[in-house]
């Protein structure tokens, strides 16, 4: 069967703008951002992606504690070092049945600003959370000096749609 080429055309075009849409929010590639946003929505069962920016000063260190880790590129001005084994989320304070845990943390320098830490939590909303609001909070911990920096999130639980 022979499709008419402004059909073929159509099909393109809807891939291509689906494939510009911006990520969802919450999602591992589009975290939410805790500098921007305190508060999540989304439905049980699902998965949600937060992101927290913490000073270079943060948690007792020194601007420049993790100079001399292996560096990758990010981006035309920017490099940045895995770090997560330096820090562990503690005293977590989540519904029962809630996982909220520590994905990465990541030592940033882009352009001549200072560097900055940015950790990525992961919060697994389970299948029979009960609908409305939910508040986390835990506390990340940098292992070398005990430093600590609070994390809190406000979930709203809806229904799927």
């Amino acid at each position: 069967m022979r499709r008419s080429p402004l059909i073929l055309l159509a099909i393109v075009l809807a891939v291509l703008v689906a494939g510009c849409a911006p990520a969802v929010v919450g999602s591992r590639s589009n975290p939410v951002d805790l500098q921007r946003d305190r508060s999540a929505t989304t439905t049980a069962g699902a998965t949600v992606f937060v992101r927290s920016t913490f000073p270079s000063g943060a948690f007792g260190l020194r601007a420049n504690a993790f100079a001399g880790a292996f560096r990758v590129p990010l981006g035309v001005d920017g490099s940045g070092a895995r770090v997560t084994s330096e820090f562990e989320l503690v005293d977590v304070v989540a519904p029962s049945g809630w996982s909220w845990q520590l994905v990465d943390v990541w030592s940033e320098v882009r352009g001549d600003r200072p560097p900055v830490l940015v950790a990525t939590l992961r919060l697994d909303v389970p299948a029979d959370a009960r609908l409305g609001g939910q508040q986390l909070r835990g506390t990340l911990v940098a292992r070398s000096t005990g430093g600590r920096e609070r994390v809190s999130l406000v979930v709203q639980v809806v229904p799927r749609g």
